[in-house]
């Protein structure tokens, strides 16, 4: 089975249990995933997020994930902090 590696910003602890909360974990899935379905069903709600990055890079909703995958997920909040210009 495939595995891609998943971290919730700590704001997220409140919708994943002890284990997942604020560290890279394991994730593993079955078939063509789309990110937005697996944040979903990690439980964390999809409007209550900013700024999502795969190897570093940013993706959207539609983003299938792929074995191996680093994931970042971060708060809407958090993005209005990481782009706002000085």
């Amino acid at each position: 089975m495939p595995v891609a590696q998943f971290r919730f910003h700590p704001s997220f602890d409140r919708f994943l249990p002890r284990e997942r909360r604020s560290v890279l974990f394991v994730y593993p899935f079955e078939g063509s995933r789309s990110i937005k379905d697996m944040i979903e069903a990690a439980g964390v709600p999809h409007t209550e997020i900013g700024r999502i990055l795969v190897q570093g890079e940013v993706v959207d909703f539609g983003y299938r994930v792929q074995a191996g995958d680093t994931v970042e997920i971060d708060a809407v909040n958090m993005t209005a902090v990481a782009t706002d210009d000085p």
